[in-house]
């Protein structure tokens, strides 16, 4: 699913945690190495850093200043426990969200999910494969020059599978991203949208598929022509 890159110091707390975001499905890259940390960014395809400031060799705040001078991604500091002063600092540092140490390594992958959300609503309107494109912002899909319409919920379910292309997402991380992380209906509901979605784009085209992978979840694939 998403990258995150992990910036902490080498100790039983950072493969914890590590750990734990790894167990939710989450592709964790850890380093403690400043000079590393941008080359880092730019060749994992980062989409959100986590940066314990409280690192004894780091200078983590003013890492978290340059971070957010040179990269445009959702940011979680860990800090100190205190008083509202050091959140305060936190966000004046330039972070997205902050928690004071320790923590419940489920709220942070909560928090996590929260920031990675709000991050793909605001950067990723439009997606474009091939002759497949997709306008979340338009409420628009165009496969091979044709138009298709779809109600809301099967438009959603699409243009999250779209937004990760070529990788595995589970029935429960679709559900928790389309109808929310409350919905009480069960995981057969993903199944009955998808066999929707392939009769309609079955009927225009046989480029896009949305795989199931046994046991896991779905994929989707789209077949781009060759020159």
């Amino acid at each position: 699913m998403a990258r995150i890159l992990l910036i902490d110091e080498e100790n039983p707390a950072r493969h914890s945690l590590r750990y734990t975001l790894q167990r939710e499905g989450f592709d964790v890259v850890c380093t403690d190495d400043v000079a590393q940390v941008q080359t880092l960014i730019e060749q994992s395809q980062t989409e959100l850093i986590i940066l314990d400031i409280t690192a004894a060799h780091l200078d983590g705040c003013q890492l978290a200043r340059q971070l957010r001078q040179d990269a445009d991604l959702p940011m979680l500091l860990l800090g100190p426990e205190g008083d509202y002063t050091d959140v305060v600092k936190g966000f004046q540092l330039g972070a997205d969200d902050y928690m004071a140490k320790p923590f419940h390594p489920e709220e942070l992958v909560m928090r996590v999910r929260s920031l990675l959300k709000r991050n793909r609503a605001v950067s990723c309107t439009k997606i474009h494969i091939g002759d497949f494109m997709i306008d979340k912002a338009m409420h628009e899909v165009q496969v091979e020059g044709h138009s298709l319409f779809l109600p809301l919920k099967e438009f959603q379910l699409l243009f999250t599978l779209a937004s990760y292309p070529n990788h595995i997402l589970t029935r429960s991380q679709l559900i928790e991203q389309v109808w929310g992380v409350n919905y009480e209906g069960g995981e057969r509901t993903v199944d009955v949208h998808i066999k929707r979605l392939r009769n309609k784009l079955g009927v225009i085209s046989q480029a896009i598929r949305l795989t199931t992978v046994r046991g896991l979840g779905y994929r989707f694939e789209v077949k781009t022509a060759r020159h």
